[in-house]
């Protein structure tokens, strides 16, 4: 059965687990990154579980539980967000930025959690209309995206100026 799954899954799919292996192994490295591209992982990581979750369900019900997985997500990752140690350089408008595996972990998690719905809804169309199933899959969807979400707010934060008291 996996051998028959892996067979009919489309090149394109092992070339995006290629990529998020890389990019995530890049996130684990200590480095600085221009303001700019802070903003590109988190936007595309939300756009694609959104696109996801239009193509898979795209009923009112997913997102309201998309909208509550983020939430919630959100509250649980605001003060950690695995950026506790970045710090904001104004002068070249770029971020130090600590190794850490979250991101790669969260990105494999997603596209994980993407393939076997794939499959599943390949194998069974009739899922995308069982309600429990829609809840999970767009409240796991929305749990994920909180963490892109949550760490982009926690550096964005980091280039206001404290406030002195």
């Amino acid at each position: 059965m996996l051998l028959i799954i892996l067979q009919h899954t489309p090149i394109w799919v092992f070339l995006l687990l290629a990529y998020l292996l890389y990019a995530g192994y890049l996130q684990t490295r200590p480095r600085e990154v221009p303001l700019a591209r802070v903003l590109i992982l988190p936007l595309v990581m939300l756009g694609l579980s959104l696109g996801g979750l239009a193509s898979a369900f795209g009923s009112a019900l997913a997102f309201a539980c998309w909208g509550g997985g983020l939430v919630i997500g959100l509250s649980l990752w605001q003060r950690r967000g695995g950026v506790s140690t970045a710090r904001y350089l104004p002068q070249q408008r770029r971020f130090w930025l600590p190794g850490s595996r979250w991101p790669m972990l969260v990105m494999l998690l997603i596209f994980c959690s993407k393939y076997a719905v794939a499959i599943s809804l390949a194998r069974s169309p009739a899922l995308a209309q069982q309600r429990d199933f829609v809840m999970t899959i767009a409240l796991l969807y929305g749990l994920f995206s909180s963490y892109f979400a949550a760490r982009l707010l926690l550096l964005l934060r980091l280039t206001v100026p404290a406030r002195p008291t």
